[in-house]
């Protein structure tokens, strides 16, 4: 009798702690090494998959997690059951389920990658879009970011709409235009908030179109959506008080009313408009008296626009001896005496528009691959609009070292740490959210940190306890932008910051025997002219344009 109670007992902890596996299941195990087996699951747990090749095989064997890259498990029913709520498009009651699932975590494979609490939280997100929930999405994206590592490799990307809902949340507008800026084949979502963004900056003619798109794509699609693109669209048709386009709006708030309204508008609608979805003649002139006209933020947008004016009123670079950093052709460079292939990847959601790479401050990165800094002379340059006051810019580590800058509670901070050296770090500034700001360090051969830049009208230096110079790291490494560098570094003492959220305008790193060395390579990759971040003097150009003139 006491061996059949144990018996019982081994069995209900199995179905209760082992994985939710109250008998063996068929799964399929993906390991990083490229193969993938279906086999006859026996436990899962935290560190480890244990299995048989089949029914009949007696012997157990195991993965572990450091083997696997994710596995397809038996569905739950838990899982089963929320995933029907949700393509069923019953988006509270798959809520309800998959929060279920996210309770109960021993019997769902959690935290093995291809886990379903990890993916219900994705689920969730998904459920949030649906609903058009912008704080509830800003909030679930970040969760979903923390679950990147406990997620198959397909689902560990932030998807441009999301990026731009997160903005959005943040109400920062020309942040949420951009990041589905390159978006190559936009959905209705897409259209939605692009439109939103527009909106919030105030330019009302193009969120009329963005949202356009919107109900135009998704008919036969998500009603919410359609509702709230056409109605957003037919708010701001009105504010434009334009007498050649009421036809136009009289068809738009017609269409919501026979479609969405049961032959009303929405709630809050002013009176006239429904005098004009009924036909009625309305005056032009008294439209938008009850619509709020959304007040226009403060955003990079004007920035952005007088620099384009002041590089329009530029002479030639062809009649310069020197080149800005937002007219060169790519964003970011790693140059060096050794012929390195550079290479640039974006993940996890970053973003590049025209005026630099985007980060969305949960994760996304940019990969600078083709390090070459095994040299006593290095020059970084770094220009940048932070949208939070803390984040990692740009980071290097490597076998033997390597360097970091971070922005800390509005504080430009630098870490330096050469081979067989500590970290040492450096305050050089502050850098306000929402400000551009652009630096130049460079770091000698005489053990010396000079900075220019942040606003501070005089070159600042520091000197370093390491008796290195330089960084002395092989050729071929990587920076990351945007996020911590993946590579565990032998130093002790680096920082620990959150991802950077902002523009990154301009990055680069040139590194040289020496200072000459160091601007023969900036010529060559810089089209054979001196990088700058803004126009020199309006005398020293006028003053170099009569020199051209002279020859």
């Amino acid at each position: 009798m006491a061996g059949k109670f144990r018996s019982f007992i081994l069995f209900v902890f199995l179905a209760v702690f082992g994985g939710g596996l109250a008998s063996a299941e068929l799964a399929t195990v993906h390991l990083k090494d490229g193969r993938s087996l279906t086999v006859e699951l026996v436990s899962v747990d935290r560190g480890q998959v244990k299995w048989r090749i089949s029914p009949a095989a007696t012997q157990v064997q195991q993965f572990l997690r450091s083997q696997i890259e994710y596995v397809d498990f038996p569905p739950t029913n838990e899982w089963i059951g929320a995933e029907e709520a949700f393509q069923s498009g019953k988006v509270d009651e798959a809520i309800s389920l998959y929060t279920r699932v996210i309770s109960s975590p021993a019997s769902q494979y959690y935290p093995m990658p291809g886990n379903f609490v990890s993916l219900a939280k994705v689920r969730l997100l998904e459920c949030y879009r649906n609903r058009m929930d912008t704080e509830a999405i800003a909030a679930q994206a970040a969760i979903v970011r923390d679950e990147f590592s406990d997620l198959p490799p397909s689902y560990r990307r932030v998807a441009p709409e999301v990026a731009a809902w997160v903005a959005i949340s943040k109400e920062k507008w020309q942040e949420g235009v951009e990041a589905v800026g390159n978006v190559e084949v936009p959905n209705p979502e897409t259209y939605l908030v692009r439109g939103m963004a527009y909106e919030g900056m105030g330019a009302l003619e193009e969120a009329i179109r963005q949202y356009a798109g919107a109900y135009v794509l998704n008919f036969g699609g998500s009603v919410d959506l359609t509702k709230t693109s056409l109605r957003r669209s037919a708010e701001m048709l009105a504010k434009l008080k334009n007498a050649d386009r009421q036809n136009e709006l009289q068809g738009l708030v017609k269409i919501y009313q026979d479609l969405f309204g049961k032959g009303n508008l929405w709630e809050g609608a002013p009176e006239w408009l429904a005098k004009l979805a009924a036909g009625e003649l309305v005056v032009m002139s008294e439209l938008a008296k009850d619509i709020e006209v959304p007040e226009k933020p403060k955003s990079e947008t004007d920035a952005i626009g007088q620099k384009s004016a002041a590089l329009a009123g530029l002479p030639p670079i062809a009649d310069r001896t020197w080149i800005l950093t937002d007219e060169l052709p790519e964003r970011a460079y790693l140059v060096g005496p050794a012929e390195v292939e550079v290479t640039r990847t974006l993940n996890e959601g970053a973003t590049q528009s025209e005026s630099g790479y985007v980060f969305d401050g949960i994760g996304a990165n940019v990969e600078i691959s083709g390090f070459a800094a095994s040299q006593p002379f290095v020059k970084i340059r770094a220009d940048l609009t932070p949208r939070s006051t803390d984040g990692v810019i740009a980071e290097m580590q490597g076998g033997a070292g390597g360097f970091g800058l971070y922005i800390k509670k509005s504080e430009v901070r630098f870490a330096w740490a050469p081979k067989g050296s500590g970290v040492e770090t450096f305050t050089l500034g502050k850098l306000e959210e929402g400000s551009r700001g652009n630096l130049t360090i460079t770091c000698g051969g005489d053990r010396k940190i000079r900075v220019n830049g942040l606003n501070q009208g005089e070159i600042k230096t520091y000197s370093l306890k390491s008796k290195s110079k330089g960084l002395e790291i092989l050729d071929g490494k990587s920076v990351v932008l945007g996020d911590l560098h993946p590579q565990e570094p032998p130093n002790k003492g680096w920082e620990k910051n959150t991802p950077f959220e902002g523009i990154i305008h301009h990055f680069s790193v040139v590194s040289g025997k020496d200072g000459p060395q160091v601007k023969e390579l900036e010529q060559k990759a810089f089209k054979g002219k001196n990088p700058r971040f803004i126009p020199p003097p309006a005398e020293e150009t006028s003053k170099e344009q009569s020199t051209e003139g002279k020859k």
